[in-house]
């Protein structure tokens, strides 16, 4: 029995990122694309997670999740202590893997494959286009290539993903800083689009602020990985500011491999829970509530591909100062939010200083207005399907 019967255009996304069984928000953005594009045409996931914990070599899930076809395989690393057989192994598992999912989804038979982030999903989906001739294109959303990063290396991972991106229909960075970085590292396509991740602007909307936030809150929203986030250096900002008012509170929300050092330089510092407060993660409605309960939000990373956060902060209607990294430079400007400097530490206490003064005084439903249009779930996905067919055409 087929999956899909009708006539629409079917597009089988390969992700390098996606949510699993131990992580419900990685590659989240992945998904929420592969869920607005069902409004346009049939779309499938073929996912692979590596797994240390998989009682057997390979396990697999198969679900439908709001009309997408998705099939899961955990696939169990193996345990030798010997690196050489590890790798030798491992790969062959990955290949096994990929087997089985485009056996269990041959009755999908797609018109198009969609790369989630090079390198492996490409040489994948290049192989498929070789023996299938299904052709494929890519989005990149891995901060590898900019200079901040400086993780895009070896010569023969250079090579293949050269010839992956030239034999690609064409190729979507998720901001312009991103596509800048990829064709300095000499991967351009005649058919290079950006297009940026959607936001759920339906979800993220102004709501009344809650009546017991007494303080200006100053809010933080990552994963807590400080060498990206460049949290210890927002903290070192938030000591700064302590020192000359006290008229405020941050909240930093979220969690990840370096919460607890965070707490740890907090409490060094001399940052109580008056002054910084460490929530968790939150996501859903108390997430949205959090951005409502705030005065401005703080992205201080050292690099970013794109910046979620950021553009659901402003559909909730809060200003944000942002370093000039991902898409925060396409988006900030004096009435939503000031841009600064990556590293800059002073320029950033002066930014959230002055936003800090005028807080209140700012126009949030403009804030909104002005992002909502370009961020939209419908408006990106259709720009994406329309990429789909301006591709197949070529």
């Amino acid at each position: 029995m087929e999956i899909y019967s009708n006539e629409r255009l079917r597009v089988l996304f390969l992700p390098r990122w996606y949510p699993n069984r131990y992580d419900s928000m990685q590659g989240l953005f992945v998904r929420q694309q592969a869920e607005a594009l069902t409004a346009f045409c049939n779309v499938a996931v073929l996912y692979i997670h590596p797994d240390p914990m998989a009682t057997n070599d390979i396990e697999v899930e198969v679900s439908e999740e709001n009309s997408v076809h998705t099939v899961r395989i955990y696939i169990r690393i193996p345990s030798f202590k010997v690196h050489f057989l590890k790798d030798f192994f491992y790969f062959f598992r990955i290949i096994k893997a990929y087997k089985l999912g485009f056996r269990i989804l041959r009755t999908f038979q797609p018109d198009l494959i969609h790369v989630q982030v090079l390198t492996r999903q490409g040489v994948v989906a290049l192989v498929r286009k070789w023996l299938t001739g299904v052709p494929y294109v890519i989005t990149e959303h891995w901060s590898r290539y900019l200079p901040e990063s400086n993780s895009y290396h070896g010569t023969f991972r250079k090579c293949i993903t050269k010839i992956v991106v030239r034999e690609s229909l064409g190729i979507i960075a998720v901001s312009g800083k991103l596509k800048d970085a990829m064709i300095h590292c000499g991967l351009n396509h005649q058919n290079f689009k950006v297009i940026p991740n959607l936001v759920d602007t339906d979800h993220f909307v102004i709501r009344k602020r809650p009546e017991n936030v007494s303080l200006k809150r100053i809010l933080h929203v990552s994963c807590f990985d400080d060498s990206s986030k460049n949290i210890s250096g927002f903290l070192r900002v938030i000591k700064s500011l302590s020192q000359t008012r006290n008229d405020f509170e941050c909240l930093l929300v979220g969690e990840g491999p370096d919460l607890q050092s965070m707490k740890d330089y907090a409490g060094k510092m001399g940052l109580d829970e008056n002054r910084v407060r460490f929530t968790g993660l939150m996501k859903d409605d108390d997430l949205v509530n959090i951005l409502n309960s705030g005065d401005l939000f703080v992205l201080s990373s050292h690099y970013e591909t794109f910046g979620t956060v950021i553009i659901e902060s402003l559909s909730c209607g809060l200003p944000v100062v942002a370093t000039n990294t991902g898409i925060a430079p396409e988006v900030i400007n004096e009435r939503n939010g000031r841009l600064v400097s990556v590293g800059n530490e002073e320029e950033l206490g002066k930014a959230i200083a002055e936003m800090l003064d005028h807080s209140g005084e700012e126009d949030r439903q403009k804030i909104r207005q002005e992002i909502i249009f370009r961020f939209d779930r419908q408006n990106v996905s259709r720009e994406i399907f329309q990429t789909y067919l301006q591709c197949l055409k070529r």
